[in-house]
């Protein structure tokens, strides 16, 4: 059975147009110092040294079908002694020389599934400056990453995966790298759009691991907008992440939520922005609910004076940027909340016309015309409509609206079949079907409305995105 790695493998192996590898002897002889890649491409490390030594250049000749060096034909063809062997003859410079597609020999290595051996001899200081020009490397401890790499010969980017295990050896490097003050700017501006990327996607265990290596990276700025950890982490509404500051000492925790960025920013400045990461959520009512949940969170733990504190740009608090970016999610979430009882009315006219007016009246009358719909138009059409009623009482009225209708729904259909069964007793083959045909519809309704129900009951009384008890360094 093929491994991971030879699937993967397959899946990158370009088109013949494409002008990569196709793995016959062909490809690899038919190039300038072909009897050396024959060599390295046979495992004869003697036979390949006297041809090095004899020609010096041909080590970082970038001469391989795909415009590689040697050490990309060895990593190529997973000779791994000899890839030792190169990498005690190459310095920092030829490490970084790239193949036609605009890979580096490390970066190739991960691909192929060699990397445990390049990384263990040169790139434990170096990696982060050899990735050539790969995009990006988005670190999924739950499984697997995504790693968009440009190709110059192809006309779009080659989205392929690595595996969980190669990963985890590069974290640990990443780790290793963070120790240390003395980065230099490419690596440290490396680290960061690592850190900010896995704090976007809500990769909880790699900022975990980052912060047992250099615990002082939760206080560090990650960007030219003097953004934090926890401040981008509120922006992308990412709560594991920012669950991680419960766990931080009080100082440190302090310090955190009493900076701003560079623009005077607080983190509660964050929570007030209109997240670009709701859609999620069903519904505008419950992205507004979700909106006040977090702003609520954050100002229940910052200090006093940061709900004071003016922003640069739009010279506003915290509540009134919250109030200014939250004015058109407000009006769709009550648009939403009145369609839905608008909806529900008609199922109300249904079960006021089915039964018996004085066993089914409900409160406000009993009205033929409104029905049902009489309790829901007084308790949620007629509500008030401010941003914090989407707190807990809209919620609240639609859980009490939505439970009624369906407890009324299941009284009348016993009723009806009931009925049904009184009045055509001994007509089985009539009142049966009767009784299924009219459940359809019912059943529908009910099907399409309980998992809004559901939502709307577990965002108001479940427990809740924010743990307190997460801790930063387990």
């Amino acid at each position: 059975m093929a491994t991971a790695w030879d699937m993967l493998a397959e899946m990158l192996s370009p088109s013949p147009e494409e002008g990569r590898h196709n793995n016959n002897d062909e490809s690899v002889v038919n190039v300038k110092h072909g009897s050396l890649y024959e060599s390295l491409k046979s495992g004869d490390w003697n036979a390949a040294k006297e041809y090095i030594d004899r020609h010096p250049e041909s080590l970082t000749h970038r001469g391989s079908s795909s415009g590689g060096t040697a050490l990309h034909v060895a990593i190529e063809w997973k000779q791994l002694h000899i890839v030792e062997e190169l990498l005690k003859l190459m310095t920092g410079e030829d490490l970084e020389i790239e193949d036609g597609d605009g890979f580096t020999a490390f970066f190739y290595a991960l691909i192929r599934g060699t990397a445990p051996i390049v990384a263990s001899m040169h790139f434990q200081v170096r990696f982060l400056s050899n990735f050539g020009n790969a995009e990006s490397i988005t670190i999924n401890i739950y499984g697997f990453p995504q790693v968009r790499t440009p190709c110059s010969k192809c006309s779009s980017y080659k989205t392929f995966l690595l595996g969980h295990d190669r990963i985890l050896q590069i974290l640990r490097l990443m780790c290793d790298v963070v120790k240390h003050t003395n980065l230099d700017w490419k690596q440290t501006i490396f680290v960061q759009k690592a850190i900010l990327r896995a704090v976007e996607g809500g990769k909880v265990e790699f900022i975990k691991e980052m912060c047992k290596a250099n615990p002082r990276i939760l206080l560090t700025k990650m960007d030219e907008r003097g953004r934090s950890i926890f401040l981008y982490a509120v922006e992308c509404r990412q709560e594991k992440v920012f669950n991680l500051i419960y766990g931080l000492s009080e100082y440190d925790r302090n310090a955190i939520l009493t900076r701003a960025d560079d623009f005077n920013n607080t983190i509660l400045h964050a929570a007030g922005s209109l997240s670009g990461h709701l859609n999620h959520i069903q519904g505008a009512a419950l992205q507004m609910q979700r909106e006040l949940q977090w702003f609520k969170e954050v100002e229940s733990i910052v200090p006093p004076s940061s709900l004071e504190m003016i922003n640069v740009t739009e010279k506003m608090t915290a509540q009134e940027v919250f109030t200014k970016n939250h004015k058109e999610l407000v009006k769709e979430g009550e648009e939403s909340i009145k369609g839905i009882a608008t909806s529900c009315t008609v199922v109300g006219a249904l079960i006021v016309t089915i039964m018996f007016a004085a066993a089914f009246t409900v409160p406000g009358g009993s009205n033929q015309d409104t029905g049902f719909s009489i309790f829901l138009r007084k308790k949620i059409l007629m509500s008030r409509y401010a941003e914090y009623d989407f707190l807990r009482s809209l919620p609240t009225k639609m859980i009490l609206g939505l439970f009624t209708l369906f407890l009324s729904v299941a009284t009348m259909m016993v009723a009806f079949s009931s009925t049904l069964f009184i009045m055509l007793e001994g007509e089985s083959w009539v009142f049966i079907p009767v009784i299924l045909l009219a459940r359809v519809p019912i059943s529908s309704f009910v099907w399409m409305q309980f998992p809004l129900f559901l939502d709307i009951f577990m965002f108001t009384y479940g427990k809740g995105i924010f743990d307190k008890k997460c801790k930063a360094g387990e």
